[in-house]
């Protein structure tokens, strides 16, 4: 019953720098191979989900685009 989901995230640095979220590529220290991005994210980072589907290539696995938003989005505040 595992299922795998790739992310697939959009930053807006100029977003990132007004509202002083902090993140860092790690790919040259992190633990997935050379052909994969790992980006650190600061605890706390908003993220809204755009769109989830099924990749059809391959069994139980989903991709999940997702962008970066501030506390400040307007869909963000309707639900806190």
């Amino acid at each position: 019953s595992i299922i795998g989901i790739l992310f697939v995230i959009t930053i807006d640095p100029e977003l990132c720098r007004k509202l002083k979220i902090l993140y860092a590529d790690i790919s040259e220290v992190g633990t997935c191979g050379k052909d994969e991005a790992e980006i650190l994210f600061t605890t706390h980072t908003i993220f809204r989900i755009d769109n989830i589907e099924a990749l059809p290539e391959a069994d139980r696995l989903y991709e999940m685009q997702i962008t970066l938003v501030g506390d400040q989005d307007n869909d963000f505040s309707k639900h806190t």
